[in-house]
């Protein structure tokens, strides 16, 4: 018992006599009034009682401190999810806005039958297997916006595929 008491303070790291732990592991005869002897045992077990009180305190200090940390780190995941999440929805918005600009014919149904040249554009671009603003103009002597409007009554009525650069386009009806 005595070895206890003296290495006591080694192991734990806290002096003994500041909390009482050293009459509890101490060993003495008693000597005295039986007051006195129960007067040690109570202080020896203050010092318990102070220690548990501190082991407490320092775990409901680190669950505190652990669950400020992961409620700032959820906040912090929560604001990038909500960012990403609008930045998807704007990429997808701005894709739907080109998607509704290229499939939206540039002309009326009704200019089809005022302009007397569009057959004739027709069976221009599918007798010769291309399409081009350019191949319109020289095989119906007609000049820029005009065989452009052509051209885009044919991407409307489905004859020829969308613009791609500066390739002629795929003619979409066969002969």
């Amino acid at each position: 018992m005595k070895w206890i008491s003296k290495h006591w303070n080694q192991i734990l790291g806290i002096p003994m006599f500041l909390v009482g732990l050293n009459n509890l592991f101490t060993f003495q005869p008693p000597t005295g009034s039986l007051l006195a002897n129960i007067g040690m045992l109570l202080q020896g077990l203050w010092g318990i009682i102070l220690v548990i009180w501190g082991l407490q305190l320092m775990i409901s200090y680190a669950v505190d401190k652990a669950k400020e940390e992961i409620d700032y780190k959820l906040d912090k995941a929560k604001e990038e999810i909500k960012k990403g999440i609008d930045d998807l929805e704007s990429q997808i918005d701005l894709l739907n806005r080109q998607q509704s600009r290229q499939s939206r014919p540039y002309f009326d149904e009704s200019e089809i039958s005022i302009d007397d040249m569009y057959e004739d554009a027709r069976e221009a671009v599918v007798s010769a297997g291309k399409a081009s603003t350019s191949y319109l103009q020289r095989k119906l002597g007609v000049g820029y916006s005009r065989a452009a409007k052509l051209m885009d009554m044919l991407e409307g009525k489905g004859v020829i595929g969308h613009a791609n650069g500066s390739t002629p386009r795929e003619v979409i009806i066969k002969k």
